[in-house]
């Protein structure tokens, strides 16, 4: 379930105010989220998987940028905080679909973060961010993560239906 959408909603009537109410609301959502995190915090987000950053209405998620530590958003800086692409292309391990991947990252990342990071400011902090660290599904490493073992981990999960929806 899409919690950033109406159409992943399992609810069967639903009049269409309600879900243009929720639709609002949810941008509303969205657009102050956004506009409230500072540079520091902006530094710090993860790229995929991350609710801000999405293509087409989804979040991203390159598989070879986390093989190669290209994890937060200070991972595509150079040292003058700027993104550099040569930086990425030279840190990227797998360099498939490079440019495609770019391209969406880049057209992904919300237009309210690029001017904070291109502000005077911004270039001249640094962030510390720990790439030590793993991230794990069910004690698999996300690295090692595929399609499959996603799938039985959104079975197991398994949670009661609202009592409106068992009639």
């Amino acid at each position: 379930m899409n919690p950033d959408s109406t159409t992943s909603l399992e609810v069967k009537i639903l009049p269409e105010y309600y879900k243009n109410l929720i639709e609002v609301w949810l941008n509303a959502k969205e657009i102050n989220q956004t506009n409230n995190l500072t540079f520091y915090q902006i530094l710090k987000e993860i790229i995929s998987g991350n609710r801000f950053i999405k293509f087409k209405n989804k979040c991203i998620f390159f598989k070879a940028w986390m093989n190669s530590n290209i994890i937060y958003i200070n991972d595509l800086l150079n040292t003058d905080g700027i993104i550099d692409q040569n930086l990425i292309f030279n840190k990227l391990h797998n360099k498939t679909n490079y440019h495609i991947e770019k391209h969406t990252l880049l057209q992904s990342i919300p237009k309210h973060w690029n001017t904070l990071l291109k502000s005077k400011k911004s270039r001249k902090t640094k962030v510390r961010t720990t790439t030590d660290t793993c991230i794990y599904l069910n004690g698999t490493p996300l690295k090692t993560i595929n399609t499959k073992l996603v799938y039985k981990a959104l079975l197991k999960h398994k949670s009661t239906k609202p009592l409106t929806n068992r009639f």
